[in-house]
């Protein structure tokens, strides 16, 4: 992600010494800065799935627990 946003930040100051009104015609022209601004919106939506299965694994990892303290209680109680 920082190496994107880099590139991204280098090619846009080299175009700094265009006035404005050409400076923004040139970066919405400017094919490497659109495919690096694609590719970071493509890595922050990858980001946000990779928090999501985490953020699943951990609520998963935690009912297992609580099922695995739960078990041998309501086996014991089953038995009687």
């Amino acid at each position: 992600m920082e190496v994107v946003r880099q590139m991204l930040s280098q090619l846009k100051d080299k175009q700094m010494n265009i006035d404005l009104p050409q400076r923004t015609t040139s970066e919405v022209c400017n094919p490497a800065i659109v495919q690096l601004e694609e590719l970071h919106e493509m890595l922050n939506v990858f980001v946000g799935g990779v928090e999501t299965l985490t953020n699943d694994g951990q609520r998963l990892v935690n009912e297992l627990l609580q099922i695995q303290t739960v078990l041998p209680t309501l086996t014991e109680d089953l038995s009687k």
